[in-house]
């Protein structure tokens, strides 16, 4: 079919159209992902957005407490700098390379552009925006239980 992209492991790029596809290109980068890599850490600015080709990419929050829990791990259906897709620079939580493999960057300023063109790069990181969403809304349960269980025992894990 003549409106599709090229092909791409990421889910995302994978979906775009041609035309969109070819808008991003000039700015889409090949990088490597390693073991423990930063991708981002909090506070920092998001230079990037990541799509995961192969490789996993591991978010964590750093709590009050100083116990670090996972709050989700991103592969190829999705993208990680998700606060940059909606203008926010900085970063709440730490993102580095949980498996090694590849990505695709496209700057930030580049992301966030493209998303507020609207179409179908727009739909589909609001699509994967929802599903981080509800992802969290079901891990938020688990990290309370984690914490009460950690003050009940009198220290951290």
């Amino acid at each position: 079919m003549g409106t599709q992209a090229p092909p791409s492991r990421n889910e995302i790029l994978r979906r775009l159209g041609r035309a969109d596809y070819e808008r991003l290109q000039p700015h889409l980068q090949q990088v490597s992902i390693g073991v423990k890599q930063l991708v981002y850490e909090k506070g920092q600015k998001i230079d990037y957005v990541w799509f995961p080709e192969s490789g996993v990419i591991s978010l964590v929050k750093v709590l009050s407490d100083g116990i670090v829990v996972e709050t989700g791990t991103v592969g190829n259906e999705g993208l990680v700098g998700l606060p940059a897709i909606f203008g926010v620079d900085t970063s709440s939580s730490r993102a580095f390379g949980q498996i090694p493999g590849r990505a695709i960057r496209l700057s930030a300023a580049v992301a966030l552009e493209e998303r507020r063109r609207g179409g179908l790069f727009g739909e589909l990181v609001l699509r994967f925006a929802n599903a981080t969403v509800a992802m969290l809304a079901r891990a938020s349960p688990a990290i309370a239980r984690i914490r009460s269980r950690n003050a009940c025992a009198g220290g951290s894990s």
